[in-house]
């Protein structure tokens, strides 16, 4: 593996962990009615098991990062691997002083899901939210400064927390439709937590759209110029990925979930909330193309040629 290989994968892994903490952590604070204990009780258990384990990918994953930023900085791993370069790129460096306190932030997200036994959710969304939208300070918003890089960076990292509401929401989603009870007519609560889940899939796709547009004009500058570049091409891939991910979620909510409905036996029940399970994990794996995507795109500069 080179240091650029490493360098994306590690990069593929942090994003993708972080994701799946925050919107797995915001999920259960918007997605259950007044009355869905039993739904949340098992939900509650499945999830901090789960956040745990991403929280330390998170971690892992994250430090594999700062080794083979590093590296890319010092021309080797081997260099990179030295304490006078680690001193020097920990304590001389921007990014190394953003990322010592964003793995302090992500050691601390474990020990909170680790051991909070979920009487306050709102501290491990809040948490991961800060870890999350923390990963705008170390990308191509450093290129500006003054007000430009303030905006760009609080709108980074609002896209990546909107992200993370869709991307991270929808494991929780399959999760909970996974369960063998989840088609029965006792669980009205199914329904009405794939309603809160739209409305808040409507939210963070206008948010993604206006900071998608923000981001890519301090980036890109004109759409005319996004073929020009590799950088531009990823990004045009990435806007393929999302919009084939909205035509998934629109069926979802427009066909699928008033089919859920109005379902007349229980055998049609099955057989649409099995297709709307099929169509969760279309989503999942787009997001994940998208990931990859973003994992390459922090890699490349935005203004070479292609």
């Amino acid at each position: 593996m080179t240091v650029e290989e490493g360098l994306v994968a590690s990069r593929f892994l942090h994003f993708a962990a972080l994701l799946f903490v925050f919107g797995s952590a915001l999920f259960p604070l918007y997605a259950f009615a007044a009355g869905a204990n039993r739904t949340k009780a098992s939900f509650t258990h499945w999830l901090r098991s789960w956040i745990f384990a991403a929280c330390l990918l998170a971690f892992v994953s994250g430090a594999a990062w700062l080794l083979f930023a590093s590296a890319s900085m010092a021309g080797s791993l081997s260099e990179a691997l030295s304490l006078e370069t680690m001193r020097t790129i920990l304590l001389g460096t921007a990014f190394g002083k953003v990322w010592s306190a964003h793995l302090a932030l992500v050691a601390a997200l474990a020990i909170v899901a680790r051991f909070d036994k979920g009487h306050r959710p709102a501290s491990r969304a809040i948490l991961s939210a800060v870890c999350l939208a923390g990963l705008a300070g170390v990308g191509h918003t450093r290129a500006q400064d003054g007000v430009d890089f303030l905006v760009h960076t609080a709108s980074d990292g609002t896209h990546l927390l909107a992200a993370g509401a869709w991307l991270g929401g929808l494991v929780s989603l399959l999760a909970i439709l996974r369960r063998p009870d989840a088609q029965t007519p006792l669980e009205a609560d199914t329904i009405r937590m794939l309603l809160r889940f739209s409305r808040m899939g409507y939210l963070a796709v206008a948010v993604l759209i206006a900071t998608g547009a923000i981001n890519g004009w301090y980036s890109i500058g004109s759409v005319r110029q996004m073929p020009a570049s590799l950088y531009g091409q990823l990004l045009i891939a990435k806007l393929g990925f999302f919009t084939l991910m909205l035509l998934l979620a629109a069926m979802n909510r427009f066909w699928l979930v008033p089919a859920l409905r109005t379902s007349a036996s229980r055998e049609q029940r099955a057989a649409t909330l099995s297709r709307l399970r099929l169509h969760i994990v279309g989503e999942q794996f787009l997001g994940l193309l998208i990931v990859a995507v973003v994992s390459v795109l922090g890699t490349e500069d935005p203004t070479a040629g292609g």
